[in-house]
C-alpha cells in the first residue's frame, strides 16, 4: 500500500466513523464537555455515539456507560474530555477497546513545560502500540460533513466545499463562525492542536483525495514535518487551492505562538518561501482569506493578468488602477470593436479607454444592454473585469423601478441572461446598496466594499492560475 494510501486509510475512521464514544460526556449546564456532547448529539450524525460517564446513568435522556470497555459494540472513535492526567489511562483502554483513532480535548501537556511533555509522550506512546490516530491534544475538535458529525462546541448546519485546518482552537471556532455568516461554509474543520501524532500533510493528504473538499484554508502557528508538508503542498495545489493565514510574523506573534501551543513558530521569511514553492496562497488576516475564498468559489479562474476596469467614477478607476500596478496586473485599452461599440452609447465626455469610464449618466446605457455587456466580457485583450462606481444613486427613482420589476427580476438567472462569462467579474458595491443583489443575480459577479480589495481578489485567482500553469508546463517538459 502507497504511504499516501495508507494516511487516507488511517484517518477515515476519524471522518467517517460508524460508531462513537464521548469519554467524559457531561450535562452540566455552562461546561465544556456539556457543549461537545449537545452538540454531537444535534449533529444527525450517521452512526451511534455512545456516552461514557460513570457517575450518572444517562444524559439528555441516553444511556451512559462506566467506561469505554463496558460499551458491547465496536467503537471507531473516541472524543475524550477529561483532566490531562487521566487522559493516559483512558487511552490504555482505548487501546484494549480497539478504537481506531482519538480526539483529545484536554490542555495540559507540552504547553505547561517539562511535566506536560512528558505526559504527552506517555500518551503517544500508547497511542502507536495500539495503532490509533490521534487529534491534539488542546484541541476545539473536528467537524466532517461526510456523516454529518460534529465533535466540537459550534454547530455546521450547511454542507459547504472548504475544509479549514486550524491550529488555534478558539480563533479557529471564531473564524469558522465569521465565515459561516457570510455564507462560506465547510465539508471538514479540523483543530489540530498540538499535533502530537497526525501532522499537516497527512490532513492535507487526506482532503486531496476527499470529495466533498474543493478548497482547503488553514491558520498555521507553526509547521512540523516541514519537508513533507512541502512536497505534499505541491501535489495538493494542482488539484485544489490552499489558502493559508500564518501569524508569528513578528517576534513577538512567535514568541505568543509558542506560549499558546508549544508551536516552532521558525523565520516568516522562510514560512513565505514555502508557500511559494507550493502554490498556496497567503493572506494576512481574515478578511483577506475569506475574500479569495469568495472569490474562487464563485468566479472562473483568469487566463492571464490583464484587468478591464468599467467604472462609473474616476477616483474609482484611478484607486483601481493603482491596486492593480501595484500587484503586477495589467490594464491594457480595450479592442478596438468595443471602443466603437462604446463610443456609440455613452456620453461624449465618457472615456473608453481602460478604465472605462462610463460616468453616472453613462451606467443605464450599459447596464441595461446584456449584448453590450457580452462583448464587453468576451473583450480579447482582457482576463478579469472589475466594476465600480456604479450605485444607485446613478439611477433616479431606483427603488420605485426595482419594485416595480420584482417579478421579473426574482426570475433573473445569470447563466439565462448572460450565458456562459468565462473571466471573473468582480467589483466594489457597498453591501447594503439595493443594487447590489441584482447586479449578482443578473451577471454572476461579487462584490466588495472597496476597490482594493476587490483588486486583490483578482491578483489571488490569477497567482493561482499561474502557478497552475507554470506545473503544467513543467510537467509538458518531461
Amino acid at each position: 500500500m502507497s504511504e499516501e494510501n495508507r494516511i487516507v486509510q488511517q484517518l477515515t475512521p476519524l471522518f467517517k466513523p460508524s460508531s462513537v464514544a464521548i469519554i467524559g460526556a457531561s450535562a452540566t449546564p455552562m461546561k465544556f464537555p456539556t457543549w461537545i456532547t449537545s452538540t454531537a448529539l444535534k449533529s444527525s450524525f450517521q452512526g451511534r455515539i455512545y456516552l461514557v460517564n460513570p457517575k450518572t446513568k444517562e444524559i439528555l435522556g441516553i444511556k451512559t456507560y462506566p467506561r469505554i470497555l463496558d460499551i458491547k459494540d465496536n467503537v471507531d472513535l473516541a472524543a475524550i474530555i477529561l483532566p490531562a492526567e487521566l487522559i493516559p489511562g483512558v487511552m490504555e483502554e482505548c487501546v484494549e477497546k480497539g478504537v481506531k483513532a482519538a480526539i483529545i480535548f484536554s490542555s495540559g501537556f507540552r504547553e505547561i513545560g517539562e511535566k506536560g511533555i512528558k505526559r504527552e509522550e506517555e500518551v503517544l506512546r500508547i497511542a502507536r502500540r495500539g495503532n490509533i490516530r490521534l487529534v491534539g491534544p488542546n484541541c476545539m475538535g473536528i467537524y466532517s460533513s461526510e456523516v454529518n458529525l460534529t465533535l466540537s462546541i459550534i454547530s455546521f448546519r450547511e454542507k459547504g466545499e472548504i475544509a479549514f485546518i486550524t491550529q488555534s482552537g478558539g480563533y479557529g471556532i471564531e473564524i469558522c463562525s465569521s465565515a459561516m455568516s457570510r455564507g462560506i461554509n465547510f465539508s471538514k474543520f479540523i483543530s489540530v492542536g498540538d499535533k502530537i501524532d497526525i501532522q499537516d500533510y497527512e490532513y492535507l493528504e487526506y482532503l486531496y483525495q476527499d470529495p466533498d473538499t474543493r478548497a482547503i484554508m488553514m491558520y498555521i502557528e507553526g509547521i512540523e514535518k516541514g519537508r513533507e508538508f512541502l512536497n505534499t503542498a505541491k501535489k495538493v495545489t494542482r488539484r485544489k487551492p490552499i489558502f493559508v493565514i500564518k501569524i508569528g510574523r513578528t517576534i513577538e506573534g512567535s514568541r505568543a505562538a509558542s506560549s499558546h501551543t508549544g508551536a516552532l513558530a521558525g523565520k516568516d521569511a522562510l514560512y513565505d518561501a514555502v508557500f511559494k514553492q507550493s502554490g498556496i496562497i497567503r493572506a494576512y488576516d481574515v478578511e483577506e482569506l475569506f475574500d479569495y475564498l469568495k472569490a474562487y468559489l464563485t468566479q472562473p479562474l483568469p487566463k492571464g493578468n490583464r484587468v478591464g476596469l468599467l467604472v462609473g467614477s474616476g477616483g474609482v478607476g484611478c484607486a483601481a488602477t493603482d491596486k492593480c500596478i501595484e500587484l503586477g496586473l495589467q490594464v491594457p485599452e480595450i479592442s478596438e470593436e468595443n471602443k466603437e461599440m462604446l463610443k456609440a452609447i455613452l456620453p461624449e465626455f465618457a472615456s473608453v479607454r481602460n478604465p472605462v469610464d462610463f460616468t453616472a449618466s453613462g451606467a443605464q446605457g450599459i447596464f441595461t444592454n446584456t449584448q453590450v455587456l457580452k462583448k464587453l466580457f468576451a473583450d480579447p485583450n482582457i482576463d478579469a473585469w472589475f466594476f465600480g462606481g456604479f450605485t444607485s444613486s446613478s439611477i433616479a427613482e431606483i427603488k420605485d423601478i426595482i419594485e416595480q420589476f420584482r417579478p421579473v427580476i426574482d426570475k433573473i438567472n445569470s447563466k439565462d441572461l448572460m450565458g456562459e462569462v468565462k473571466v471573473p467579474l468582480v467589483g466594489s458595491m457597498d453591501e447594503n446598496d439595493i443594487v447590489r443583489p441584482i447586479m449578482e443575480k443578473m451577471f454572476g459577479a461579487i462584490f466588495y466594499p472597496t476597490p482594493e480589495r476587490a483588486i486583490r481578489a483578482i491578483a489571488a485567482l490569477h497567482r493561482y492560475r499561474n502557478y497552475l500553469r507554470n506545473k503544467e508546463a513543467e510537467d509538458s517538459n518531461y
